[in-house]
């Protein structure tokens, strides 16, 4: 479905918070130390939440910096989406110099987004619908979005689940897998599809997950690098995946004898959709081999 709103977050995507107020208490800004609400909490004097809500007046909001990313991240939304579907999201402290503040900024750097400024204490959810877009760098504000029917985009920072990740190439990869989940569900417009619709939603969280592993794991250049890798060991491709699958059938297996999962980082939920994916990178490795041996099924076996 092709996204018609896109809902951007200020604070932590486009402005550095972090950074006006560690220069704000003259400490030492790393962003890499960073978490997301108490970053302040072993600083010397003693910085309390209350101290950091007075500091964050009118002044401090209308002068805060770029981020590092913040002009890519909107460059690249508005390359695909247009600055005029674009409204730039974020919340207000509780104090009030802030609402002014954010609006001082924004006519400063983004005049021309003057008009699609939306300063709220409500939930980012209540904006959700399919034709929506959030790009956030916070996990719960993302989380709710989609909970409530929307698409969202996570920007990796030290305080979310995405922190080992570059900025600007997870975005584009998410940017590319939103663009082709909309080609395929207008491919399927006007088809009747039988089965159970959750049947239909799991095949599209399959392709996401290949999408991010791979981007993880391979590369655009051979999307199946990793898999090759085996054959330096003189072990076909489609053998090592099949290897990769005994191992989560193997899993599966032990579940049901025991009962129990030893490693509770994978729940059986991810095993089994591991294994779907598998499946159908075995299929595809399996005609890569055939084409290569241009030969007969069977000899598969053989090497």
């Amino acid at each position: 479905m092709k996204i018609e709103e896109v809902f951007l977050d200020m604070d932590g995507v486009l402005t550095n918070f972090h950074k006006g107020v560690c220069d704000s208490f003259d400490q030492l800004y790393d962003l890499s130390n960073l978490s997301m609400w108490d970053f302040w909490k072993d600083w010397k004097p003693k910085t309390t939440r209350t101290n950091i809500i007075d500091i964050c007046d009118q002044d401090f909001w209308a002068e805060l910096e770029w981020h590092d990313e913040g002009h890519e991240i909107l460059h690249a939304l508005e390359d695909i989406y247009g600055a005029e579907n674009i409204f730039l999201v974020t919340k207000p402290m509780p104090n009030p110099g802030s609402w002014t503040g954010k609006k001082m900024w924004v006519d400063e750097h983004l005049f021309r987004y003057g008009d699609r400024l939306i300063i709220t204490e409500a939930s980012r959810a209540m904006l959700a619908s399919p034709t929506s877009l959030l790009v956030d760098d916070s996990q719960k504000n993302v989380d709710d979005f989609r909970m409530a029917g929307g698409q969202a985009i996570l920007i990796p920072r030290p305080w979310n689940s995405l922190n080992r990740h570059k900025v600007i190439q997870h975005l584009e990869v998410e940017l590319d897998m939103i663009r082709r989940k909309g080609r395929e569900i207008k491919m399927l417009e006007g088809k009747t599809l039988h089965g159970h619709p959750q049947f239909y939603d799991l095949l599209q969280k399959m392709a996401e997950l290949h999408s991010r592993k791979n981007h993880d794991y391979a590369g655009s250049e051979n999307p199946l690098r990793n898999f090759y890798k085996c054959k330096e060991m003189g072990i076909s491709p489609f053998k090592g995946i099949m290897v990769r699958l005994s191992d989560k059938w193997s899993r599966l297996e032990s579940f049901l004898k025991q009962g129990v999962l030893e490693v509770k980082d994978e729940s059986i939920k991810d095993t089994l959709m591991d294994s779907a994916v598998y499946s159908l990178l075995a299929m595809i490795l399996f005609d890569e081999q055939l084409k290569e041996n241009q030969a007969c099924p069977e000899n598969v076996n053989q090497e």
